[in-house]
């Protein structure tokens, strides 16, 4: 494709079915001294003609000193950028001179295909600065205590319909003390929401690498990670980066349904079964009705018994569209500081169990040392689990596994009341590598889960 000599530039295409799961290249030049960038994207039809559902294009834009975002959202595809302000999706910075590009992000293209796009560029004024107060810094909690949270939530930076200060105040209103910020391939909303926030609710930096093979959340730092996997490049290359960086790299909802329904949504990527990752979301949103979690649970036995020493993660991938009286998966975590650094620590430790809003604990003791999810004992242990504000009838459910072996057991099964405490006896893990306590309610749905607690040799890794 030509380079536009200069701006005002138009530059149009045609998409068909061939160009599905692409990062379609459109370069323009910008000139010296330009202080504003006004970028429009159109594309007709957006529906294919039949059934419910539309193609989904978005448009990343690169400058020559790397990426200034993503607006994952079929709804809104125009783009203004300044040194100073940028529209939601996107991050301010210099307008330098030089070769940029937007890359048209083919996510879902339906038949009959036949998409025609065009992309406008213009040069533009740019706003006038509005100096902003840093965001008030959030004032850590030393522990030990469990606190609760959220580690999947978007606004409408992505494709949530609430703006991040109404996602704060959702988040507050559930009595969360931490809420992860994990929009669709853009940390843009990352300010507005640590001002909403305040100094007494943790927001937890992060995004959702939406690739079209699988979707993945980055942690911690708040770095706008290339979400793109390339030619010569691999999933297992860049989780690896990402972890090497200090973020915590998690598999989102693996077994949700894929195109054309989520395209990306269902996990494919062949070397990340589960290769280098440690933390798998296998609650995402609430428990039920459809297979997703059910099936993620499953996988993530499956991977257990392959020898994997891994973390469950649950998160409501609330995008503003829910009700307030939905009950969706969640975290209590055991941290010694609720801090960022402490809550990443804690979670790749495994601290934690998943909840959809019972308050439920696992501790244990080996050799004199104090135990928790996600911990190596060297041999059984007894299980000891409180719980409160469950379901009147649930059952209490210990799950165990062996490496090598396909399948768990069931090695104990109780019901219980809507709080109290049990001790299982250490007699029910022999045999096993390792161990996870369920709590559900009397239809079967999820109300709690452990991480799980590991035994014997060979899980230091």
């Amino acid at each position: 494709m030509s380079v536009p000599p200069g701006l005002p530039a138009r530059i149009t295409g045609r998409l068909g079915l061939d160009d599905m799961a692409r990062h379609v290249p459109v370069p323009f030049r910008v000139p010296p001294g330009c202080a504003g960038l006004r970028i429009a994207f159109e594309h007709a039809p957006h529906h294919p003609g039949a059934g419910d559902i539309p193609h989904q294009l978005s448009i990343s834009v690169i400058g020559p000193d790397g990426s200034r975002g993503t607006r994952h959202n079929n709804a809104d595809q125009s783009v203004l950028l300044s040194e100073t302000s940028a529209s939601p999706g996107y991050l301010p910075g210099p307008i330098e001179p030089g070769l940029w590009r937007v890359e048209i992000d083919t996510h879902r293209i339906l038949p009959p295909g036949g998409i025609d796009w065009e992309i406008t560029v213009e040069a533009v004024a740019a706003p006038d600065a509005v100096p902003e107060a840093p965001p008030p810094a959030f004032v850590p909690r030393t522990g030990p205590l469990w606190v609760r949270g959220d580690l999947h939530r978007h606004t409408f930076h992505s494709d949530g319909l609430w703006s991040p200060a109404a996602m704060v105040a959702d988040a507050r209103a559930r009595g969360y003390d931490f809420a992860a910020l994990t929009d669709h391939n853009t940390t843009s909303a990352l300010r507005e929401a640590q001002t909403a926030a305040g100094q007494d609710l943790l927001i937890l930096p992060g995004m959702e690498l939406t690739t079209f093979h699988g979707h993945a959340l980055a942690l911690g730092s708040g770095a706008l990670w290339d979400w793109r996997i390339r030619d010569g490049q691999t999933m297992s290359e860049r989780a690896a980066a990402i972890m090497a960086a200090g973020d915590l790299y998690v598999i989102a909802h693996p077994m949700s349904a894929g195109h054309p329904f989520c395209t990306g949504c269902f996990w494919a990527w062949s070397d990340m079964l589960p290769g280098p990752a440690r933390l798998v979301e296998v609650w995402n949103g609430t428990w039920g009705p459809g297979p997703k979690n059910p099936l993620g649970l499953d996988l993530f036995h499956g991977w257990l018994n392959a020898g994997h020493r891994l973390v469950a993660t649950a998160g409501s991938d609330d995008h503003g569209r829910g009700s307030p009286e939905a009950l969706p998966g969640h975290m209590l975590v055991s941290v010694a500081v609720l801090s960022v650094p402490g809550l990443l620590t804690a979670l790749g430790r495994g601290h934690a169990v998943l909840t959809s809003g019972p308050r439920f604990t696992l501790t244990a003791q080996a050799h004199g040392r104090d135990l928790l999810p996600g911990d190596c004992a060297p041999g059984p242990v007894p299980l000891t689990l409180d719980w409160s504000d469950a379901a009147p009838a649930g059952r209490l459910r210990l799950i165990t596994g062996r490496r090598g072996e396909e399948g768990v057991r069931v090695a104990h099964e109780a019901t219980v009341g809507p709080a109290g405490q049990v001790t299982l006896d250490p007699a029910l893990l022999k045999g096993a590598d390792w161990a996870m306590v369920e709590l559900r309610d009397a239809q079967g749905g999820m109300q709690a889960l452990a991480n799980p607690v590991f035994l014997g040799a060979g899980w230091e890794g």
